[in-house]
């Protein structure tokens, strides 16, 4: 094999491989725009909730007074 061959063989698997991982980012990306942006719990993994004092702030808003 020369020096040729072994760029060539080099190449061809790091073009492979940038293939691959796009067609699959590709497709992560439809198919978060399509259907899993509309789960919450998918939402919860991939972004985590702010801090606990929002949190807490949004649980305060949601409490009916009872008096």
């Amino acid at each position: 094999m020369s020096v040729t061959d072994n760029l060539v063989a080099v190449f061809t698997i790091l073009a492979s491989l940038i293939v691959v991982v796009t067609v699959i980012g590709a497709s992560w990306w439809l198919m978060w725009k399509v259907f899993l942006s509309r789960f919450q719990f998918v939402n919860e993994l991939l972004f985590p909730p702010a801090g606990q004092e929002e949190k807490q702030k949004s649980v305060a808003r949601r409490k009916i007074r009872k008096d």
